[in-house]
């Protein structure tokens, strides 16, 4: 049974446990605190880093306690009852006279001083550290070692807590730089074409804030429209399903970005899943906020909504839309109408300039 003194140690120190973020501050507050409660006259923590062991907390309530050594390399010294600790995970209790410490003249004997009560201070299945208590003659000795298992369970809890948060930090600091690393990757550089020939040049009139539909299975009247608006002097940024490479050859695009929708890596060219939407939306808006006149080409929409659903590529298209609109870059999309019903059709036309592929003209729905 734990008595009610063990409880008042448990609840004070959990107090502690809770809030510190330092192992060091955290075993010296929980050590201040219940030193008197534990009912010995003189401790003292220890940090264990490699092989040596160091001085953090130790304080004597007692002129006649023993003098520990603030810095001094016992690793050695404690050798042996690490090897204990670490097979056990329990209190090691020794007599004075037979102390590794006080055998070889570290310390100064106390009078009445019998025994050094030393407990182990875990992190997982490392010893972190070492607390130690010196026990009168006339003192109960099994309850202070059943005080100290009590204590040096929620100090060892503490120092997992703390050093599980500190995991999480560095782990959180290593996404952050790989987030940043990866948005790098997917930087849009707006970047026109030199000397690019297309067929009927300037045939198409595009307006920048608006976005246009073309509803046809295919990209050749898109790429029209697109690579004709390159010619004219728009910067181009290209989204689609289709081979990067191909694409090209075929339209002589050689420094227009082009972001392939797909899950696997494309050599020479950025990447996105059609599941990853968000990333896609953002790397429209970057493209178009650095612009100062651009084009986006956006195929694919079929993959998306097979991933995603009619619902989120609408929205998706719709956030897109709002930046379009107030920007002085435009947007065109390509879409096999077979893949809508009559009510997602209409939707999609909606608040979008539809562009006929077979003459070329604009009509608003």
């Amino acid at each position: 049974m734990i008595d009610e003194t063990c409880s008042e140690i448990f609840y004070n120190i959990s107090k502690v446990v809770l809030n510190e973020k330092d192992p060091h501050e955290l075993i010296r507050k929980i050590m201040d605190l219940c030193q008197e409660q534990v009912g010995v006259h003189c401790g003292v923590a220890y940090e264990i880093v490699e092989d040596r062991i160091s001085l953090v907390w130790h304080k004597n309530l007692s002129e006649e306690a023993y003098t520990f050594l603030s810095g001094a390399n016992l690793y050695s010294e404690y050798f042996p009852i690490f090897e204990k600790m670490l097979k056990h995970r329990k209190p090691q209790v020794m007599e004075t006279d037979t102390h590794p410490l006080f055998a070889r003249g570290r310390f100064r004997k106390a009078k009445n001083i019998t025994h050094i009560v030393s407990v182990p201070l875990m992190y997982h299945d490392e010893l972190y550290g070492i607390i130690a208590f010196t026990v009168k003659d006339d003192e109960n000795l099994d309850a202070i070692v059943k005080k100290m298992e009590i204590l040096s369970t929620v100090i060892s809890l503490g120092i997992m807590r703390i050093k599980e948060y500190e995991k999480l930090e560095r782990r959180a600091e290593e996404l952050e730089k790989r987030t940043e690393e990866l948005m790098a990757k997917l930087e849009i550089k707006p970047t026109l074409e030199s000397g690019l020939l297309v067929e009927e040049a300037g045939k198409h009139h595009l307006e920048p804030g608006e976005v246009y539909l073309i509803e046809k299975k295919g990209m050749d009247a898109t790429m029209r429209v697109f690579t004709d608006l390159l010619a004219q002097g728009w910067a181009g940024l290209c989204i689609t399903r289709k081979n990067p490479k191909r694409l090209r050859e075929r339209y002589s695009l050689r420094k227009t970005p082009i972001v392939c929708l797909t899950t696997r890596e494309v050599e020479g060219e950025m990447t996105i899943a059609p599941s990853k939407l968000e990333r896609i939306a953002g790397t429209i808006l970057r493209f178009i906020d650095m612009a100062e006149k651009g084009v986006v080409c956006f195929s694919g929409i079929e993959a998306l909504l097979t991933e995603n659903g009619f619902e989120n590529v609408m929205r998706l298209l719709s956030h897109v839309q709002d930046h379009i609109m107030v920007s002085n870059s435009c947007m065109i999309i390509t879409i096999d109408p077979k893949v809508l019903d009559e009510k997602e059709r209409h939707i999609l036309e909606a608040d979008r300039v539809t562009l006929s592929p077979s003459r070329d003209t604009a009509v608003r729905f």
